[in-house]
């Protein structure tokens, strides 16, 4: 947000603009009124799923003349073009109110990674190249004409998301600006989504939890690596799991070996027995090679909790150690 306001004010100085952020924005909120933007609060109920909010519209009458009072207010500014960055849901009543509509940038390929949590699915997937797309809003969410595209980002074999969501959040503001005159234009060409590559994947919650389940039976070194630095690498309330001696363990931290193998991929070979924070951690022969898992707390659930799970607005790194493939066996420190 602080990055979207400082590039309004340098790119776009003349424009008038107004923002509208939650009430725990607070950073976001005094750089708007530094540099001398409008700031209108998001009410809170809408700070959730669109179900739920339908139901309180419907059934709270205080709730809903308090929200129509405050879409009162926006019109009042006569917006123009709204722009939204790592757009979620907007309500019906707000999106009909700039006369150009809305214009949303996603951070990846679009239709290929529609969805939440893309630069999560791009490590997961080995994609070695990214880019954002800015788009138009529509009814469909991630389905709208396609204005622009990003520059292209390599993704590295070191990289996690964490690292891609800053430097997609970087080129974004840019072009998401930049587009401004191209979206407002009678003469502009919008890509229909249509007309694109099909979408591979859909990036969902519940895609996410599947995916960050350890399985030695079918894991590869690469693979078992690029679920460690999807969500090892950040935190967005998933964290990598693995089911050891009929129990369901978070997996703080991962070292792969390509080693002699013992057995058949998903043996569980033994406990880890050299010295440090590694000791008696369990081994597991994979594909290629062979996993030593250091277990975090025990999960007392496997499954996907019922009802919507939020996701934390703002990433934290979380401290990890590298990935190692070393050309050597480990077969002194084993059972």
């Amino acid at each position: 947000g602080t990055v979207l306001i400082e590039n309004i004010r340098r790119h776009r100085p003349n424009d008038q603009a107004l923002l509208i952020c939650s009430r725990r924005d607070t950073i976001v909120r005094a750089a708007a009124r530094i540099a001398g933007l409008s700031v209108e609060l998001l009410p809170a109920f809408l700070e959730q799923p669109m179900p739920a909010i339908k139901k309180i519209l419907a059934q709270e009458k205080e709730i809903n003349k308090q929200y129509h009072t405050w879409l009162d207010r926006i019109a009042q500014h006569h917006p123009r073009l709204g722009l939204t960055i790592w757009g979620w849901w907007l309500p019906e009543e707000l999106f009909s109110l700039p006369v150009c509509g809305f214009v949303n940038y996603h951070p990846a390929p679009l239709p290929e990674l529609r969805g939440m949590e893309p630069d999560t699915f791009a490590i997961l997937e080995g994609r070695d190249h990214i880019w954002g797309t800015v788009h138009r809003v529509s009814r469909d969410f991630d389905r709208g004409d396609i204005v622009k595209k990003t520059p292209v980002i390599t993704i590295k074999p070191w990289d996690t998301p964490e690292r891609l969501w800053n430097e997609l959040t970087r080129v974004g503001v840019t072009a998401l600006l930049s587009s401004v005159s191209r979206f407002t234009s009678k003469n502009a060409v919008f890509l229909k989504q249509e007309h694109a590559k099909k979408a591979a994947s859909k990036a969902t919650l519940r895609k996410a939890w599947d995916e960050s389940f350890l399985d030695p039976a079918r894991d590869s070194l690469i693979t078992a690596d690029r679920r460690l630095r999807a969500f090892g690498g950040q935190d967005i309330g998933i964290r990598l799991k693995i089911s050891h001696q009929g129990r369901v363990w978070e997996a703080a931290d991962l070292d792969c070996w390509s080693g002699r193998k013992r057995g058949h991929p998903g043996d569980f070979i033994g406990l880890y027995r050299g010295p440090g924070a590694w000791k008696s951690s369990p081994v597991y022969q994979c594909i290629d090679g062979l996993l030593v898992i250091r277990l975090g707390k025990k999960l007392s659930s496997a499954v996907l909790p019922d009802g919507p799970v939020r996701l934390p607005e703002c990433r934290q790194t979380l401290k990890i150690l590298p990935v190692k493939r070393a050309r050597r066996t480990i077969a002194r420190y084993l059972p």
